[in-house]
């Protein structure tokens, strides 16, 4: 094997351990357990300002304006509740054909409360958070 082909196969090494490690590195900051942490940090009593501060923007929401009839009935009481998740999540890659058409990607409606995988943030009135949902918790 000639220098020149053993400095390639090095270098084509060194990429890979760098993808790889970049990867996990995002996945630590970013993926499904690092939100759960965070989202352990909240508490009973925070603001809304405190939680955008620790999860950001979150993927969904939902307020309720109606808090004694039919709306607060399907909400369980809760007159706001935001929703912290990746799309990501909500593909099924393993068995994409098992489904009904769309197959990989879902078609999700969430009108009255958060999907089962996503971090769940509820709110009363005054904009305190009552309770956090965290999946798997």
């Amino acid at each position: 094997m000639t220098r020149t082909r053993q400095y390639q196969l090095l270098l084509c090494l060194c990429a890979i351990v760098l993808l790889g490690l970049t990867a996990w590195i995002l996945n630590q900051t970013y993926g499904v357990e690092a939100l759960h942490k965070k989202a352990a940090i909240i508490r009973a009593g925070d603001d809304y300002g405190r939680v955008r501060s620790i999860l950001g923007s979150p993927r969904d929401s939902m307020k309720m304006r109606d808090t004694n009839g039919l709306g607060a009935l399907l909400t369980g009481g809760e007159t706001e509740w935001w929703a912290y998740g990746s799309r990501l999540h909500d593909l099924d890659w393993r068995h994409p054909f098992t489904r009904d058409f769309p197959w990989i990607v879902p078609i999700k409606w969430h009108f009255f409360s958060p999907d089962t995988n996503d971090v769940a943030i509820y709110f009363n009135t005054g904009g305190k958070v009552t309770h956090v949902f965290i999946p798997g918790k």
